[in-house]
């Protein structure tokens, strides 16, 4: 045996867990350091403690003629510690649970994926889509049809991505504490302009409020209709519909009313789930372009925003 050889960095067996692994580790660390069978088996009874030493110190001497019978002998006395080996149908008992994460989800199905030998990656992707329960990711899987676990897991990571950054935003609104100081000053020189000219405020004729552009609604609130119709919108790296089902659940969209007029003159083979009703589809929802636009104004979903490449088309 080497002078300079160690495996030190080898866990003690003592026939806890799977005398396998320790078989595996054990060649993984010292095939590359001994080529001598009789020197593996020496090392290998290095890694002995508690009653697997005993069971070691019990056998006959001159009992072990190779490290194939010494593995084979050692797996078969301690094998009441082998692990149990998972097979593809446990991959249906990974359901989603109530309150679970995505994320956390996934990550507990890729860990039971490690543990299936030949596990069949049609199968994987196939369990893998069954275990979420999440809604509006479900949606987002059957508008971009993943092929393969790969396509799953980037789905799932913009997905995840998505919702994090609306919660962040939602926590921590752009320009609140802007608005907040803004208000401040604007009442502290209304207050100051009450105390000195107390009557102009009622130098304000009837005509002059029916003209002023907050006439007709309540304080505070804001007509859905934009001053200026837009025609021109930011190009897109994801169908408006799958934006939409990421972030319905966020107190930053603005939904329209239902639309009225007669039902039975509207197409009832597409459906709009912004206006939640029949006649047209969201990707020609006007009303939902201009929702998702604002929302780019105000700072949020930039990672739906197309990036051109860089280089492309500079002459």
């Amino acid at each position: 045996m080497p002078k300079d050889f160690k495996v030190s960095t080898l866990d003690k067996y003592d026939g806890s867990f799977d005398p396998n692994d320790h078989v595996d580790a054990f060649q993984f660390q010292v095939y590359l350091a001994i080529d001598d069978e009789a020197y593996m088996c020496v090392a290998f009874s290095t890694t002995f403690r508690g009653i697997v030493r005993t069971w070691y110190r019990n056998l006959t001497p001159g009992s072990i003629k190779s490290w194939a019978q010494f593995a084979d002998l050692f797996t078969v006395h301690f094998i009441t510690s082998k692990k149990c080996s998972k097979s593809q149908e446990s991959l249906l008992n990974m359901v989603q649970k109530e309150g679970e994460s995505i994320r956390s989800n996934i990550k507990c199905f890729n860990e039971m994926c490690l543990q299936i030998p030949d596990l069949d990656p049609a199968v994987c992707l196939t369990t893998m889509k069954k275990a979420i329960t999440h809604r509006e990711f479900k949606w987002c899987m059957v508008a971009n049809k993943p092929k393969n676990i790969t396509e799953f897991l980037q789905l799932a990571d913009q997905f995840i991505g998505t919702k994090e950054e609306i919660n962040q935003k939602i926590d921590n609104p752009p320009g609140e504490k802007r608005k907040k100081e803004d208000e401040g000053t604007s009442n502290g020189k209304q207050k100051r302009k009450k105390s000195k000219s107390p009557s102009r405020k009622r130098s304000k004729s009837p005509r002059s409020r029916s003209n002023s552009p907050s006439h007709g609604y309540k304080s505070g609130q804001r007509s859905r209709t934009p001053l200026v119709e837009r025609t021109n919108y930011t190009p897109l790296n994801a169908k408006r519909g799958e934006i939409l089902m990421a972030i319905k659940d966020s107190s930053t969209v603005r939904w329209p009313p239902r639309l009225r007029g007669d039902p039975s003159t509207r197409n009832p083979n597409v459906y709009c789930h912004f206006h939640r009703n029949h006649g047209h589809n969201m990707e020609n929802c006007r009303n939902l372009c201009d929702e998702i636009e604002e929302l780019f104004r105000r700072g949020y979903l930039k990672n739906y925003i197309l990036r051109e490449e860089r280089g492309q088309g500079d002459r």
